[in-house]
């Protein structure tokens, strides 16, 4: 069993501690580099649709969603149904409707 691993992360104005599995961490890490956003940010997007649950399980939700969709997109372009450009992360993230940020987003 892996041992939770506490992180203070900037919640809109507030910092919160968030307890999660270390290869989470990595997640959360992989999607902020891959869409040019900070942790901060990101968890901050999370944070406003999350609804009634709590900020630890919603983000773990967006991070394997956001996995799922993108496994989801690189198969289609493979297959040659979208263009690879679809792909490709606009500066800033959920910069696009299309974006997977967007996407997952509007799923919480």
């Amino acid at each position: 069993m892996t041992t939770l691993k506490s992180r203070n992360v900037i919640v809109g104005q507030r910092r919160t501690s968030m307890r999660l599995e270390p290869e989470m961490w990595g997640g959360i890490e992989a999607v902020a580099r891959r869409e040019k956003l900070s942790i901060s940010t990101m968890v901050s997007k999370i944070d406003q649709r999350r609804g009634s649950a709590s900020l630890t399980s919603a983000t773990r939700v967006f991070v394997l969603t956001y996995f799922r969709l993108l496994a989801e997109d690189l198969e289609l372009a493979a297959l040659g149904k979208i263009p690879t450009s679809d792909l490709t992360t606009q500066a800033g993230g959920a910069g696009g409707a299309n974006s997977i940020v967007s996407r997952v987003l509007q799923m919480l």
